[in-house]
């Protein structure tokens, strides 16, 4: 190998924390959009917030993802047990968690009057997550086929979904470049078609776009730090114009694209000043709750709403509305992720890896990568 070629074992030693940050950055996003997205004049800002804000979730699964599927290479089938077991530790038991929290809150909602000025969205969500009873709506929520207590869970579905089908795309063209942009231009022709029959698999993209800027890691790793700064510039540029002029919901097949490119060069990122700031104490806790801020947000602002203004009717006219929810919101919502990454996150992700290398010392497997 050539002296001056960088490898992918040589950048992906370690935990990559800046990103961590634009996880939390991404989640706050979600949360302010559904803030505003509570009243007609504000509505169109919820999917201008927070559907990038997905598309990076899934890039950066993807990324992620990659990063711990390239240290893969024992028996498939025990990879892939072990795989699914600590994917299965790292989302579940925070996705159980906020349901539990948002079935409590749930007796506490008050339905809006008609008179109420607020989104048709908003008004539904609280109605439909207080139509919660029984048994078997309680068992369909937990299982994640009903959705009325948590509407942002569908996201979790499709996690769930593409990242367990991700190795079965990656390991059969790791050591193919040429086989690796051939799927890409498949999984984007699909992507465009939406066949009825791909169901959740068509954010496979996305996913699979995230391994892609993963495995460019190592050249983007040698531009020069000046270099790199204005190309993430011109990046951040770019997806922002044509987000905001031809796409606002920033789902389109052009915006992921464009996202993605921002990824691929904030992965190694070379621009140090920019890297450090992402490493600061306070984007760095927002980025180790912000799986546990995505689930439980919307319920607490589901309560807050309930109580402080169709209770107690604190306030009058949008702005101001949105304002004291959002100051009521952030603060309750940080405090209790907190707790669920620390309690429940945490515990149960070194499980996971726990149970996983049980599973492929047993199993006669090689040791695996943490994700």
């Amino acid at each position: 190998m050539n002296k001056n070629t960088i490898s992918l074992q040589q950048v992906s030693g370690g935990r990559l924390h800046h990103l961590d940050a634009l996880r939390g950055i991404a989640a706050l996003s979600v949360a302010v959009g559904h803030v505003l997205g509570a009243f007609p004049n504000y509505e169109s800002w919820t999917p201008m917030l927070g559907r990038p804000a997905v598309t990076l979730f899934f890039l950066l699964s993807g990324y992620v993802l990659g990063k711990s599927l390239s240290g893969s290479g024992g028996n498939p089938l025990v990879d892939f047990l072990s795989y699914c077991v600590r994917r299965f530790f790292r989302l579940y038991p925070a996705i159980f968690a906020a349901l539990v929290v948002a079935a409590i809150l749930a007796k506490f909602y008050v339905i809006p009057d008609p008179s109420v000025d607020l989104s048709l969205w908003f008004r539904k969500s609280i109605t439909k997550a207080t139509t919660i009873h029984s048994l078997h709506d309680y068992l369909g929520s937990f299982r994640l086929y009903y959705l009325r207590l948590d509407p942002p869970l569908w996201t979790i579905q499709i996690e769930f979904v593409c990242s367990l089908l991700l190795p079965l795309l990656v390991w059969p063209v790791k050591k193919h470049p040429v086989r690796r942009w051939i799927l890409l231009g498949a999984l984007g022709y699909l992507k465009l078609a939406h066949p009825a029959w791909l169901g959740m698999a068509v954010y496979l993209f996305e996913f699979y776009l995230g391994y892609l800027a993963w495995t460019l890691t190592p050249k983007i790793a040698e531009i020069s730090p000046k270099a790199s700064k204005y190309l993430i510039l011109l990046a951040v540029l770019g997806a922002l114009v044509w987000i905001w002029f031809r796409d606002r919901s920033g789902s389109g097949l052009v915006s992921i694209v464009c996202i993605a490119l921002l990824l691929t060069l904030l992965g190694p990122c070379r621009w140090e000043r920019l890297k450090s700031g992402l490493n600061t104490a306070p984007l760095q806790f927002l980025g180790r709750i912000s799986y546990s801020l995505y689930l439980i947000h919307l319920p607490i602002l589901m309560i807050c709403w309930s109580v402080i203004i169709g209770k107690w009717k604190v306030a009058h006219g949008d702005a101001l509305q949105a304002l004291i929810l959002l100051l009521a919101m952030l603060p309750v919502s940080f405090l209790m992720s907190y707790g669920v990454e620390r309690l429940v996150e945490r515990p149960f992700n070194d499980w996971g890896h726990m149970i996983s290398r049980g599973l492929k010392g047993l199993l006669g497997g090689r040791s695996v990568n943490s994700l």
